[in-house]
């Protein structure tokens, strides 16, 4: 078959297939995004150079990483371009842009589950979603506490950034049945569940139990870390997770396994748990090493743009959700590849940090593609 051919079957393939769904469970959140000299040491005072107020959340960051890598950016003037609006307590959807002829996209139904505050940062969030195409019916509105918060720390000459959050309404959500996974895509059986920690440790273990007896993939991305049950790890298609949380989940905490040795060890140790594949995201622009229950592993180096960082903020989140899509891609054309994934993850998630903001900074597929 020729390439001509094979990429007029795909097109014929999206066009007569349904789109493919996926549903996040995870943090919606407004940063404060502080651009600092630098960092203040204990008892020290400092002013920073700018502020600004920006949605973030790591479910709501990845929901919109999904969408963005999986269509073109809106043409300027368009109604996506707007602010979404609240209409008499509801918000009215707009488009984010069209899939695009490329054979390899798709349309990507995305479900939003997570708590906000019964607040003006809740509503703006929520909002905020919506503009993106994104299904809010899973979000909840807490009146117990306030909308989730992050006070977001940029050093102005590296990017790197240091979070101080506050949680909020976050661990106040629960799924409408304990024993569904349909109720996280509004009633409908879902692709794929990612499930961001952050929320209640015991909601997350059932989701990702669930998720799996009911024949649906998962993929956790184990940020921040804690301490799972053993038996969890069976039900988890993909988990991605950087050093760190490697090293904390492991139970590998000591100096000995940092760099290689840790990233072997604390993959076998995942992989025996029963994961099929564990993608450790590298610190020092190292790439990410995986493993996979086939007995496959190694080391992707990212590809060197020559690019200014500016905020690492939203970088994970942007690789976890190009990894969805990915993910996605795979199960509508039934070709997966784990290193192609991870290294065109590795390519949004690298432009995502040459702006600021956990969600403005993360590229469409068209900016990314063309």
């Amino acid at each position: 078959m020729s390439t001509r051919t094979r990429a007029a079957t795909r097109r014929l393939t999206i066009l007569n297939s349904e789109p493919l769904s996926v549903a996040i469970i995870g943090t919606i959140g407004m940063d404060s995004i502080h651009v600092v000299e630098r960092m203040p040491e204990n008892g020290e005072s400092l002013n920073a150079i700018s502020m600004r107020r920006l949605p973030g959340g790591k479910g709501a960051n990845t929901a919109i990483a999904v969408c963005r890598a999986s269509r073109h950016k809106p043409i300027p003037g368009d109604d996506a371009d707007q602010e979404g609006e609240e209409v008499a307590g509801e918000t009215r959807q707009l488009s984010p842009g069209e899939i695009g002829s490329n054979e390899n996209n798709i349309e990507i139904n995305i479900y939003m589950n997570g708590s906000v505050g019964n607040d003006k940062i809740g509503r703006i969030l929520k909002a905020n979603l919506v503009k993106h195409d994104i299904d809010v019916s899973g979000v909840q509105v807490c009146n117990d506490d306030h909308s989730t918060t992050c006070n977001v720390f940029v050093d102005q000459h590296t990017g790197q950034s240091r979070n101080l959050g506050y949680p909020g309404a976050t661990p106040y959500w629960r799924p409408s049945e304990k024993d569904s996974v349909n109720c996280l895509a509004a009633g409908k059986r879902p692709d794929l569940v990612v499930v961001n920690l952050g929320i209640s440790r015991q909601v997350a273990e059932n989701i990702i139990k669930v998720s799996h007896r009911k024949g649906v993939d998962t993929i956790l991305n184990a940020s921040p870390a804690m301490f799972l049950l053993t038996t969890t790890y069976r039900s988890v298609t993909h988990l991605l997770l950087n050093e760190s949380e490697a090293a904390t989940m492991s139970g590998n905490i000591s100096e000995e396994f940092s760099g290689p040795s840790l990233w072997e060890r604390a993959a076998k140790y995942f992989i025996d748990l029963g994961v099929k594949y564990v993608v450790i995201i590298l610190s020092k622009n190292e790439g990410a090493y995986y493993a996979t229950q086939e007995g496959t592993t190694g080391q992707i180096e990212p590809e060197k743009l020559e690019s200014e960082t500016k905020d690492t903020t939203g970088a994970r989140s942007t690789f976890v959700g190009t990894y969805v899509v990915e993910c996605l891609r795979a199960k509508r054309f039934g070709e997966w590849d784990i290193e192609k994934a991870i290294r065109r993850a590795y390519l949004f998630s690298t432009r995502a940090v040459t702006e600021l903001g956990a969600q403005e900074s993360i590229p469409w597929a068209d900016e990314i593609d063309s």
